[in-house]
């Protein structure tokens, strides 16, 4: 995936405050993993809402974030690198 600037308050997007779906509209995915993020970042599905509480806890403390969004949000493998964070040296 080429490196893309879109510029904004991410860390608030990403919970579902501010306008992110312009945001997630100006990112160079397909509409479809567009329309996943989006969903996701509405805070409106519980995507492990199949799960009892105790095997949620489970599941969270077994599960890498990268392998949730691509198990349960259901976007492409190579969507959650979106969420990595790299700090300059």
């Amino acid at each position: 995936m080429r490196a893309y600037k879109v510029r904004g308050k991410w860390s608030q997007l990403m919970l579902g405050v501010g306008d992110y779906e312009s945001a997630v509209r100006a990112l160079p995915l397909a509409a479809s993993e567009q329309d996943k993020l989006i969903e996701f970042f509405s805070g409106e599905v519980d995507y492990l809402n199949d799960l009892s509480l105790s095997e949620k806890q489970s599941y969270v403390e077994s599960v890498s974030y990268a392998q949730f969004l691509t198990e349960r949000v259901g976007l492409a493998d190579a969507i959650p690198s979106l969420f990595s964070i790299r700090c300059p040296n």
